[in-house]
């Protein structure tokens, strides 16, 4: 909508929701929450990211933190940036610590310990980043980044010495297709890999990935297109 990148509603009567609050720079909020891409919400701290595509910056709002904002009515109280031609994509946000997929600018880390100055602990560019998506993994000592482009696959990072980012495996299911997003449950990655569809892979030995399931989803050739499979949400048991 023009004015507002987020919309909020209420879903108490999912057979009804109602709209509550437009969020965006016509309601008074600064103008990179114009446009989010993608949203990520971190209950266990009261707060909310937008992916900006106005500015590339990684916009962070309060829906309660320290007594500021609400659900309905959240609080803008920082941004962070990377140098990049296209910006941040998506992020994954657990307790103190903020990480942000920047595309062809890599993997940011922050400190997020006061939200409102975060501050950048480390940082990744890789060759043929476009870092798409992140996803923590054994308890936080690992991060998942995919890359949607041409090759582009799932990369496994040590990140238990920060700010030492530490590539130590790779999975790729087909050369000839793209992956798209990553998700973890317990020692397993789901994965969305367009035409290749949905990949299973055990993490157990992260240094050592092993596809243990997929389904393919997509009727046609593999292929470096967009078709297919475009995300998998995974319902923890």
């Amino acid at each position: 909508h023009v004015g507002h990148g987020l919309d909020i509603f209420d879903i108490s009567d999912p057979y009804e929701p109602s709209l509550v609050a437009e969020i965006g720079p016509a309601n008074g909020y600064p103008a990179p929450m114009e446009d989010c891409h993608t949203l990520w919400l971190q209950p266990d701290r009261s707060l909310l990211y937008c992916a900006s595509i106005v500015d590339g910056g990684l916009q962070i709002l309060s829906t309660g933190e320290g007594s500021v904002g609400t659900p309905t009515a959240p609080v803008h109280l920082s941004s962070v940036a990377l140098d990049g031609d296209w910006g941040i994509h998506d992020m994954y946000a657990s307790g103190n610590t903020l990480y942000g997929a920047f595309l062809d600018a890599g993997i940011g880390i922050w400190d997020i310990t006061d939200p409102t100055d975060p501050v950048l602990i480390a940082r990744e560019i890789y060759a043929n980043s476009f870092t798409h998506n992140l996803w923590l993994a054994h308890d936080g000592d690992y991060v998942l980044s995919t890359d949607e482009n041409d090759g582009g696959h799932l990369k496994i990072w040590d990140i238990r010495a920060l700010p030492d980012i530490t590539l130590v495996a790779e999975y790729q299911s087909n050369p000839d297709a793209i992956i798209h997003n990553v998700e973890v449950i317990d020692e397993y990655a789901y994965i969305s890999y367009y035409t290749d569809g949905v990949k299973v892979v055990d993490l157990s030995d992260p240094t050592e990935p092993v596809e243990v399931g997929s389904f393919d989803t997509h009727d046609g050739p593999d292929s470096d297109g967009f078709e297919g499979l475009w995300g998998i949400e995974p319902i923890p048991p």
